[in-house]
This record gives structure tokens, C-alpha cells and sequence, in this order.
């Protein structure tokens, strides 16, 4: 039984009105996920940027396993901002810079012998 050429090109309305609601849905589903909006909002966030540590320390931590379902994501480790404050809880907050500890344990040791730090000199170039 051969059709009409009519009938090929015709869609049905109804058809049409679902393709184009299933279309709406699913870019809306992909935004959602590009911006980290999907689950709630519970978004995926840069493990090194979230915790404040070096990008080294957060590979340590997510390929040991201690952040949940860490994953390398466009060269960076990411994790859920859930699993990253699961982490925090479990370990604390992480320490602050060597250079920025150093730095005000020997002012305030200044200060508690009543001294002040001596003005550094130029380098010569």
C-alpha cells in the first residue's frame, strides 16, 4: 500500500507540541548541569579553590578516597560542595600558608618583647 507524498511530509500537531516539550526539557536538564544547579543545588565545585589547599593536596585527597566522589574534570579535581563539607567536618578546616604562619608567630613574638621588625633594605639590582 503506498502513501501519498502528503501524508509523509504532515506531523501530527500533538506529535509536534511533545517533541518540542521533550526538547525544552532536556536543554533545560543541560544548563541545569553545566551550571552545577542539577541535584538540588548542591553544585559541583573545584576541590583546591572550595578547601583552600594547593592542587597537589586535593589530588592527595581525592584519589585516596577522603572526598566523596571526586572526580578530574577539565584538569581540575571536583567534588559535590556537599562531600567537600563532609571533608572539612572529618578533618578540619585546612591550615593556613607556611609563609603567612611564619610570619605572624614572629610579629607577635615581636610585639610580646616590646620590639618592632626593622624595615627590610632594597636589593640591589
Amino acid at each position: 500500500m503506498a502513501r501519498s507524498p502528503a501524508t509523509d511530509s504532515e506531523v501530527p500537531a500533538a506529535l509536534l507540541a511533545d517533541l518540542g516539550a521533550w526538547v525544552r526539557a532536556t536543554v533545560r536538564a543541560e544548563v541545569k548541569a553545566a551550571q552545577g544547579q542539577e541535584d538540588g543545588g548542591d553544585p559541583w565545585v573545584t576541590i583546591s579553590q572550595y578547601l583552600s589547599m594547593s592542587p597537589r593536596a586535593a589530588y592527595e585527597h581525592a584519589k585516596g578516597g577522603r572526598i566523596e566522589g571526586a572526580r578530574k574534570l577539565d584538569s581540575r579535581w571536583r567534588a559535590r560542595r556537599s562531600a567537600c563539607d563532609r571533608f572539612m567536618e572529618q578533618h578540619g578546616t585546612p591550615p593556613a600558608s607556611a609563609a603567612n604562619d611564619s610570619t605572624d608567630e614572629g610579629a607577635s613574638l615581636l610585639d610580646e618583647l616590646g620590639l618592632e621588625q626593622a624595615a627590610r633594605k632594597p636589593r640591589a639590582r
